[in-house]
């Protein structure tokens, strides 16, 4: 099983030293992922997307567990394909909801399409592909996204 990472379940892996319950129980959560054999990928849009809250915030020690991951995990780089697969996204996500660009959240769909299609894209010949995720909401119209934690490690 491929398991994209989104921001969310990044952020707390990412974290060097997790102290709330949630961020421990998702890096064992992962560390089993890993362990059990399957390919944890993350995606250039949410390493961005966290890289410059820690960059903003000079958090050194989760910059280079950030680039730790980088290293160990499956990389999935932005390209052509990527942002023509994401504006595809867009496009029918706005023509279903006439009122969605005057949402705030309309910013926060840029990075949801981006992240769908790179496992889209990326991993287009691959068997099983999931978006770990805290937000299933925005990402399921787009790819198959569960809770994290309802991901289970087979």
């Amino acid at each position: 099983m491929y398991i994209v990472l989104d921001s969310g379940v990044l952020g707390m892996i990412s974290n060097p030293h997790p102290e709330r319950p949630q961020t421990i129980a998702c890096n064992q959560w992962f560390e089993q992922m890993v362990l059990a054999g399957h390919t944890v990928c993350l995606p250039e849009i949410i390493d961005y997307e966290q890289r410059r809250i820690f960059e903003h915030g000079n958090w050194k020690e989760s910059i280079e567990r950030l680039d730790s991951l980088k290293k160990d995990l499956m990389y999935l780089p932005i390209n052509t394909e990527v942002m023509l697969t994401a504006a595809k996204f867009w496009a029918e996500a706005r023509k279903n909801d006439s009122d969605a660009p005057k949402k705030p959240k309309n910013q926060r769909l840029d990075i949801d399409v981006i992240l769908a299609a790179q496992a889209k894209v990326n991993i287009k010949y691959a068997g099983s592909v999931i978006i770990a995720t805290s937000n299933v909401r925005d990402l399921a119209p787009f790819a198959v996204a569960r809770e994290w934690q309802n991901i289970a490690i087979k």
